[in-house]
């Protein structure tokens, strides 16, 4: 890039366009930040508080570059704030899972050791104990 700037060709047109230095374009380019409006509007949809732009929040909490840096000091931010946030996914159980599930906390209750009939498991155990019960 700073050879792009001192080309002869660049400085004419700096020239042209009334900037005299090209040190002066130089510094503009180097201080001027691409907003990452993206992740701003992101972290705006999803109503956090961040009190600031990412960028603001990310040079509060971030004081030197990251150890992994596979994502920047806003995108973690992002992430740190985003993540606790989102609902953890229940499981959809059918009515034979639920069964099942209840039937297994119910043998636990009732056998802590193996069974004295192996020809059955515990849970065949308990289903014949509920059927001898009903009938």
């Amino acid at each position: 890039m700073l050879r792009l700037i001192r080309s002869p060709t660049f400085q004419r047109q700096l020239a042209t366009r009334g900037i005299s230095s090209s040190r002066t374009l130089l510094m503009g380019l180097q201080t001027a930040k691409a907003p990452l409006t993206s992740l701003n509007n992101a972290a705006t949809n999803a109503h956090l508080d961040l009190n600031g732009t990412l960028e603001e929040v990310a040079a509060r909490h971030f004081s030197e570059a990251s150890a992994f840096p596979e994502f920047s000091p806003a995108e973690d931010t992002l992430l740190g704030q985003a993540v606790p946030l989102i609902p953890d996914k229940v499981p959809i159980m059918d009515a034979h899972a639920l069964a099942e599930e209840e039937l297994t906390a119910e043998i636990q209750q009732h056998f802590c050791e193996s069974s004295d009939f192996p020809e059955y498991t515990p849970a065949e155990e308990e289903a014949m104990l509920h059927k001898v019960m009903q009938m």
